[in-house]
């Protein structure tokens, strides 16, 4: 009997086998399905890549400002862009393939036969605990099942040699929303259709408004309608929404990813499933009720990120060798638009006690004018009782960079004081968090250097 079976060799997986392996417990990994991990293959690696490239032919719209001629004369050769990201995404995924044959791991669909066994490929396996890490698979929604094999999802976007004309981005969550902005930056008609009135699961209204008008830009945003029919017509698509027609040649889904717990026969061995369709998880432990079972990463549609994962992998490991339990880190969600969406700790709608709250708009600060890229806000919400930095919200130039330094802030419990202690160089785009700060420090404050230079 083994101490522990991985269902999954993901990121999630991976990681707790790496650290049954370090402590030489007896462990066995079951795959099933493609290697090289979602992040890698299919995920946060080549969507950065093909972001990289619209965001680099984007910059010649700046040329003529510049004093930089020739901008509107350059083209982009798609085939090769995404010959390209293949490379960089063969080269990210070959690495985690070529590493996997270290550990202990067999191949083939997993299927309980009791809460203490498995069955893979007719052999059968029996483990103290079992932790599932198999991820998840994009969401196909009724309307578009009957064209299932022609729909773009992140499981072929990057194998695509070229795109057509239009297409529409179905889901305004990280993935549409980043993959809908970097098309349309490279030449397609993208329309992006979202059933509710959000963008990348913004919560702040405000930031969430400076969003839309800044992504609305690039592409034609629909909310707030839902798709009722598809047609197939010729080599492209009807998509009928309550009061409109949208013209497409092509349809990429980007609608929600659906957990990959079909087939693990749960229901079988008395595991019961929740209203999502997931099975009832304690959050601090990730473990089913009952259960020697664990649900890690992805699947347990908690916080679905790849840092998030490795976390996961490592409470759940920590209770299985009685190590100290690792604490959850602070929130911190990225989506790679430009500019950078950012969520970081506690949102308004989150926060129980009585908020202050400090703002920043972009389009005058200094070092992103000179940049080109001021456009964009950044709020940050602070306890009104003690100025404990507790969250913040952005669209901002070097979000990414800027929403780093705020989840160190707020796991360390800084107060918007201390943060102003640090040390804001000149000319950068992080003034404008101090500007943010100062707004809650002095209200009053008129934070003239900051606008002007």
């Amino acid at each position: 009997m083994y101490d522990v079976i991985i269902l999954g060799a993901g990121s999630a997986g991976l990681n707790a086998a790496s650290i049954f392996r370090k402590k030489d417990a007896n462990y066995l990994i079951v795959h099933h399905g493609f290697k090289g991990t979602t992040c890698a293959s299919r995920g946060c690696m080549p969507s950065k890549a093909f972001i990289q490239v619209a965001k680099s032919f984007h910059e010649r719209r700046k040329f003529n400002d510049f004093g930089i001629n020739g901008g509107d004369q350059l083209n982009v050769n798609i085939p090769h862009a995404m010959a390209h990201v293949r490379s960089l995404r063969d080269r990210f995924a070959g690495g985690i393939i070529n590493g996997m044959d270290k550990y202990n791991i067999i191949y083939g669909q997993s299927r309980f036969i009791d809460p203490e066994t498995i069955e893979v490929a007719g052999k059968r396996y029996q483990a103290k605990a079992f932790i599932i890490c198999t991820g998840t698979s994009p969401s196909i929604p009724a309307p578009y099942k009957p064209y299932a094999n022609d729909m773009l999802t992140t499981d072929n976007f990057f194998d695509q040699k070229d795109f057509p004309a239009r297409i529409a981005v179905i889901g305004m969550g990280a993935i549409g929303i980043e993959l809908g902005q970097a098309l349309a930056r490279l030449g397609v008609k993208v329309t992006g259709i979202n059933r509710s009135n959000k963008i990348a699961g913004l919560k702040d209204a405000e930031i969430l408004s400076v969003a839309k008008d800044i992504l609305s830009e690039d592409l034609d945003l629909i909310l707030c309608k839902d798709v009722t029919k598809v047609e197939k017509r010729g080599n492209g698509y009807t998509l009928h929404l309550e009061t409109q027609k949208i013209e497409c040649d092509k349809i990429l889904l980007a609608a929600g990813r659906v957990p990959n717990l079909d087939g693990l026969g749960l229901e079988d061995i008395g595991v019961k499933f929740a209203d999502n369709g997931l099975p009832a998880i304690d959050l601090n432990t990730l473990k089913i009720d009952n259960f020697s079972i664990y649900l890690s990463g992805d699947v347990n549609a908690y916080r679905p990120l790849l840092h998030e994962a490795s976390d996961e992998s490592e409470i759940v490991a920590s209770q299985l060798l009685e190590l100290k339990n690792p604490k959850r880190r602070v929130p911190l969600q990225i989506t790679f638009t430009d500019p950078v969406i950012a969520q970081i700790g506690q949102q308004p709608d989150d926060i129980e006690e009585e908020i202050v709250t400090g703002s920043v708009s972009y389009d005058n600060q200094g070092r992103a004018r000179i940049m080109g890229e001021n456009r964009g806000m950044l709020k940050v919400y602070a306890s009104k009782r003690n100025q404990v930095i507790l969250g913040a919200c952005m669209i901002a130039p070097g979000g990414e960079h800027l929403s780093h330094l705020l989840a160190l802030a707020v796991q360390q419990k800084l107060t918007v004081a201390q943060l102003l202690e640090f040390p804001f160089y000149h000319p950068v785009l992080e003034e404008g968090l101090r500007t943010a700060l100062q707004h809650i420090s002095d209200p009053c404050r008129d934070c003239v250097t900051d606008r002007l230079c």
